[in-house]
C-alpha cells in the first residue's frame, strides 16, 4: 500500500461502522422580521464530517448571515448517516448527497453544498432558480459539490439504496447519460481561483491544502490560498457574534439524549484534588465545581449565575463534538476570573483541545488552563488572563549574532518588562539544524548550560537558529508553563514549535496560526534609545559644519551577495559622488561582516573629508547609533535586514544600495531545495479540473517545507519594493529627498501581540 492509500484510510473509515443517524439533522434559521412569509423554507444539505467544525461553523454562520429575515431556512447535517458503505469514498459523506430526494421526503426542491464552502449572498437567490425540465442544476456532470435538486424528479433516478450501495462514479455516470442535469450558474460555486470579488456569491475552498481552516494538519502541509482572507473575516464576524449552530436552546439531538440518560463519565479523583487545589491558590471567593449529571444541568439551564471560578475535573470531553464549542463558551462567559478543565484522552481528543483554545480566544479576560491525561504524563495548557504577581518573569535567550540581539532585546523593551538577557556561546554541535536538536541545550558547553535554571520564566523571546531549541528546553522543563516567542526566519521556519513565531514576509514562509508576519525585522531603535545616542555622540557628530551628514552603514558578503575588494572600491567611489553633489560630509560604519579586504578598500576609495570607523572585535566603539540618531541622511547596504530595519526606525530618509549578486549559479544544494518547493507548490488537477489532494513525492514535499526542513530563500527584492510601496526607502542615487519620513517600527505592533498571549493588558 502506498504512503497516500494509508492517509486516505484514515481520513475515511470504509463500512460506516461508526454511523448512527437514521437521518440529518435539522439547524433550523426561523423568520426574524414580522411580517408575511417570503417563500417556501430554503432546505439545504450540507455534506460535513467532524474534521471539518471550524469550516461547518463558518459554512452555517454564511448562511445565518445572508438570509432573507423573513424566510425559513433548514440547514441539514449530513453526517455519520447509518447503513452507507463508505469503501471507495474520498470523504467522510461523498454519496449523502444521492440521498437527498429520500431524506426530502421525495417532494420540494434542496440544496446540496460540500462543507468547504461560504455563502456570500443569501442562498434563496439559489434556491429560487428557474430550473425549467432538468432533475438537478450543477456546474458539471463531474462536479456535483453545489446542486438544485428538484427532489420529486431525481426520486426515481437515485433511489436510497444506490446511494448506499453504489460508488459515486457509477452513480454519475447513469446520472450523465440521463441528461437530468442543467447548467449552474458559475458564481455559485465559485473554485479556489475563480472567486471574483463583487460577482462569485459562493466560494468553494477545493484545495485542501489551502483550506484556512486547517482541517487535516496531520496529512497536510497548509499554505495560503485563493480567497483565505475572505473566509477568515467571516469567522472573526461569527467569533464577534458568539455564533454556533447548536446552543443551549437549540442542543443537538445526542445532547438531548445525553440529557435523557442524566449522566457523564465520572472523573478521575486525582484530576478533581488537583482543580481544587489550584483553585485554592488562585484569587477567587465564589467557586463553581460541575461533574457529571450537575454539569449537564448547569450547560442547559437559563442564563446561569457567573462565578469566580468554575471547575470541571472531567466531562466536557464526552460531549457530542456538536454540542461542545457552545458548552465551552457558556463556561467562559460565566467565569469571570478563571475557569480550570480536566479531560480523558480519546479519539476526539485534539479536536476538543482546539475547539477549547478557539473558544478561549474570544475571552482573553478569563484565566483558563486545561490537563488532559496521557498513558505517562499529563498534557498541561493554559492561557488568557495573567494572574501572577507583577509583569510577567521574561527571559530573552540569544547567541552571539548581533543582529539577534537587537531583535530580541528591542521586543522585551517595547513590552515594557523587566527581563534577564542570556547571552550564550554555542559549540560546534550548535550549528545543527533546529529539528534535528529538537529541545535540548545540545551545542552548550556545561558552563553556558548552567546559566539556565529555576525559577523557570513565564516568557522566553528568543532570536536565531540557535537560541531556538533552548527556548524550547526551557518550555519543557517548565511543564509547558512558559510561552515561547521566537524571531526570525531560520529559527521560526517551523512556526508550530512555538506559542508564536515572528518572521519577515519576504522569508516566503508558509501560514500558520503561531505565525505573525511583519515587513521588516524587530527592531531596539525607539525614541528613548535614539535620545541616548544623542547624548553619547553629539559632540563627535554636532561640532561638524558640514551638512547633511551621510550615514552609512556597511554589512558585508553573504552566500547570495558580494561585497569584496572591487564591491567595496565602487561603493566608496559613489558614496564620494553623492557627497560631493549634496555638498556634505559622510560618516561611515563597518560592520562585524565586511571583512578586513573590503574594508580597507572602501577607506581607500573615500573623499578625505569623510569620517570613517572601522568595525574590530575588541576595539573601540562605533558611532553607530550616533550615526542613526545625528545624521540627515541614510545609507545602508541592501542585503542587511537588520541595519535596514534599524535605519527605518528613525525619522531619516533611508537610500539603499543594492549589492551585486554572488557569481557561480545555484549550487547542488540549492537546486534540490528549489526542486522540492517546486514539487511542495505544484498541484495535479482532478477530473473535475480543481487540485487533487496531495499524493506521494508533492505531500512528503510539502511537509519538509511546514517542518522548516527546507526554506525557502529570502526575497530581499520584494522586501525592498514593499518598503519602496510605503515610501520608506529610495534606491541609491544621488539626489535623494532630505525631508523627513515616518519612522517604520515593527516592535510595538508584535508586543501588543505579545501582551495579548500572555493575558496582560496594554501598558
Amino acid at each position: 500500500m502506498r504512503p497516500w492509500q494509508r492517509w486516505q484510510r484514515r481520513l475515511k473509515p470504509g463500512t460506516g461502522e461508526d454511523a448512527w443517524r437514521s437521518q440529518p439533522e435539522c439547524i433550523a434559521f426561523e423568520p426574524t422580521t414580522p411580517g408575511p412569509v417570503a417563500g417556501p423554507p430554503v432546505r439545504i444539505f450540507l455534506g460535513t464530517q467532524p474534521e471539518q467544525w471550524r469550516g461547518e461553523r463558518v459554512f452555517l454562520w454564511s448562511v445565518f448571515e445572508h438570509r432573507d429575515p423573513q424566510r425559513r431556512y433548514e440547514v441539514y447535517r449530513m453526517e455519520g448517516l447509518r447503513g452507507f458503505d463508505r469503501r471507495g469514498w474520498t470523504t467522510r459523506f461523498t454519496n449523502y448527497r444521492f440521498a437527498i430526494p429520500h431524506f426530502a421526503g421525495c417532494t420540494g426542491r434542496a440544496i446540496y453544498n460540500d462543507v468547504d464552502q461560504i455563502y456570500l449572498h443569501d442562498p434563496a437567490a439559489l434556491f429560487d432558480l428557474e430550473m425549467g425540465e432538468h432533475g438537478f442544476l450543477a456546474l458539471s456532470d463531474q462536479d456535483l459539490s453545489v446542486m438544485l435538486i428538484d427532489c420529486e424528479r431525481m426520486a426515481p433516478h437515485w433511489p436510497l439504496e444506490e446511494a448506499r450501495r453504489t460508488d459515486k462514479k457509477s452513480i454519475q455516470r447513469a446520472t450523465a447519460q440521463r441528461g437530468l442535469r442543467g447548467s449552474l450558474p458559475p458564481e455559485w460555486n465559485a473554485r479556489d481561483g475563480e472567486w471574483e470579488d463583487g460577482r462569485s456569491r459562493l466560494v468553494h475552498y477545493t484545495k485542501l491544502s489551502t483550506q484556512p481552516w486547517r482541517p487535516f494538519p496531520d496529512h497536510f502541509a497548509y499554505r495560503e490560498g485563493p480567497a483565505a482572507e475572505l473566509w477568515k473575516r467571516s469567522e472573526e464576524r461569527a467569533n464577534a457574534a458568539g455564533f454556533e449552530g447548536f446552543d443551549d436552546g437549540r442542543p443537538s439531538e445526542e445532547m438531548g439524549r445525553l440529557r435523557a440518560e442524566g449522566h457523564l463519565p465520572a472523573p478521575d479523583a486525582n484530576d478533581r484534588e488537583a482543580l481544587r487545589m489550584l483553585a485554592r491558590l488562585t484569587p477567587g471567593d465564589r467557586l463553581l465545581e460541575l461533574e457529571d449529571a450537575a454539569l449537564l444541568r448547569w450547560l442547559l439551564a437559563a442564563d446561569p449565575e457567573p462565578m469566580d471560578g468554575i471547575l470541571c475535573p472531567g466531562g466536557l470531553e464526552a460531549l457530542p463534538e456538536t454540542d461542545q464549542a457552545w458548552a465551552l463558551r457558556k463556561l467562559f462567559s460565566a467565569a469571570r476570573h478563571f475557569l480550570f478543565v480536566a479531560a480523558e484522552p480519546g479519539a476526539t481528543t485534539t479536536r476538543f483541545i482546539d475547539r477549547f483554545k478557539s473558544v478561549a480566544g474570544d475571552h482573553e479576560d478569563v484565566h483558563w488552563e486545561l490537563f488532559v491525561r496521557g498513558s505517562r504524563s499529563m498534557r498541561h495548557l493554559e492561557g488568557g488572563r495573567f494572574l501572577g504577581p507583577g509583569s510577567p518573569r521574561t527571559w530573552v535567550i540569544v547567541d552571539d549574532r548581533p543582529g539577534n540581539e537587537t531583535q530580541a532585546v528591542g521586543l522585551a523593551e517595547a513590552l515594557g518588562w523587566s527581563h534577564q538577557v542570556h547571552r550564550l556561546r554555542f559549540g560546534r554541535l550548535g550549528d545543527l539544524h533546529p529539528r534535528l536538536r529538537g529541545a535540548t541545550r545540545l551545542g552548550l558547553s556545561r558552563r553556558e548550560a548552567a546559566k539556565l535554571h529555576a525559577p523557570w520564566p513565564d516568557l522566553v523571546i528568543s532570536a536565531g537558529r540557535r537560541a531556538a531549541p533552548v527556548a524550547l528546553w526551557v518550555r519543557a522543563r517548565a511543564q509547558g508553563r512558559t510561552r515561547v516567542v521566537h524571531l526570525g526566519r531560520k529559527g521560526g521556519a517551523a512556526a508550530g514549535l512555538f506559542d508564536l513565531a515572528v518572521t519577515p514576509k519576504h522569508a516566503r514562509l508558509w501560514p500558520h496560526p503561531s505565525r505573525v508576519e511583519t515587513v521588516l525585522p524587530v527592531s531596539r531603535v525607539n525614541d528613548a534609545e535614539l535620545a541616548r545616542a544623542v547624548d553619547r555622540w553629539k559632540e563627535t557628530l554636532e561640532g561638524d559644519p558640514l551638512r547633511p551628514r551621510i550615514g552609512v552603514l556597511v554589512g558585508g558578503e553573504t552566500a547570495k551577495f558580494r561585497f569584496g575588494e572591487s564591491e567595496a572600491r565602487q561603493l566608496g567611489r559613489d558614496l564620494t559622488g553623492l557627497a560631493a553633489k549634496l555638498g556634505g560630509r559622510l560618516w561611515v560604519t563597518t560592520s562585524p561582516r565586511t571583512g578586513s579586504v573590503a574594508t580597507e578598500a572602501l577607506g581607500g576609495a573615500l573623499d578625505a573629508e569623510a569620517r570613517f570607523f572601522r568595525w574590530r572585535e575588541g576595539g573601540p566603539e562605533t558611532p553607530y547609533l550616533g550615526i542613526l540618531a545625528l545624521c540627515d541622511l541614510l545609507v545602508v547596504t541592501g542585503e542587511s535586514e537588520s541595519m535596514l530595519a534599524e535605519a527605518c526606525a528613525t525619522d531619516r530618509p533611508v537610500l539603499v544600495y543594492p549589492l551585486p549578486a554572488a557569481g557561480g549559479g545555484v549550487g547542488l544544494g540549492g537546486r534540490v531545495v528549489d526542486g522540492l518547493l517546486a514539487r511542495a507548490t505544484t498541484d495535479r488537477p482532478n477530473e473535475r479540473g480543481t487540485a487533487a489532494p496531495q499524493r506521494g513525492l508533492a505531500r512528503w514535499s510539502a511537509r519538509l517545507v511546514d517542518a522548516g526542513l527546507v526554506r525557502p530563500t529570502r526575497d530581499l527584492r520584494r522586501l525592498h519594493e514593499e518598503l519602496i510601496r510605503l515610501g520608506r526607502i529610495e534606491f541609491f542615487h544621488d539626489a535623494p529627498r532630505l525631508d523627513a519620513a515616518t519612522p517604520h517600527r515593527e516592535a510595538r505592533g508584535i508586543a501588543a501581540r505579545v501582551r495579548r498571549l500572555m493575558g496582560v493588558g496594554d501598558s
